[in-house]
């Protein structure tokens, strides 16, 4: 009995995630949406940067077609924007702090526009995720990690600062003492595929 309950289970998230490639096969905003997030870790993954064309381009083409064809295209106009607000206010502190860059920021805002707000904000939670473990695997090759930590701990220290003095100061950690720069689109890119993936199958 167990074992037929068992078979069931495994077949109705087969069955889901099927129902996730039709869908995104069928709807224009996901494959839209994951081609321009593969370009975008294609380009940090190679020079570190991600164009300004690619993010604001993906962002003003969501609201476009959010604008025009919201029963086609998947999401309104209203969700869109929510969605990059979302995005814009859990990043842009990261960036004022200068934890991440400027073009992490603009790809997130970019997603926000494609997956609105509730998505948006699984999508976040899971590449912070995927980005610490990251960082402590190439901190461990590198034997870096007891330098990792230190640095979290400041920037940690430099927020709590902030928040208590209603100020912003960049993360104080000096540019020889980094472990090493992390091409975030990768994470993102992942992280937001994984995250359309875990709620057609019901685990978010």
């Amino acid at each position: 009995m167990q074992l037929l309950s068992m078979d069931q289970s495994a077949g109705s998230e087969l069955a889901a995630a099927f129902e996730l490639l039709a869908m995104a096969a069928g709807e224009p905003r996901l494959i839209l949406l994951v081609t321009l997030l593969a370009f975008a870790a294609w380009s940090d993954v190679r020079s570190y940067r991600i164009p300004n064309w690619l993010s604001l381009g993906g962002t003003a083409t969501a609201l476009l077609f959010a604008f025009l064809l919201p029963a086609t295209f998947g999401i309104t106009l209203q969700q869109g924007l929510f969605g990059m607000v979302a995005a814009l206010l859990v990043m842009l502190p990261l960036y004022a702090l200068r934890a991440m860059g400027a073009g992490d920021a603009k790809l997130m805002a970019m997603v926000g526009t494609f997956l609105g707000p509730l998505e948006t904000l699984y999508a976040l939670l899971l590449t912070f995720a995927l980005a610490g473990l990251y960082a402590l695997l190439y901190a461990a090759a590198r034997r870096s990690l007891s330098r990792m930590f230190v640095n979290v701990r400041d920037l940690a220290q430099t927020m709590l600062l902030d928040a208590a003095f209603g100020k912003l100061r960049p993360a104080p950690v000096a540019l020889g003492q980094s472990v090493g720069r992390l091409p975030y689109a990768v994470c993102i890119g992942v992280a937001t595929i994984a995250s359309l993936i875990a709620r057609q199958l019901g685990f978010l």
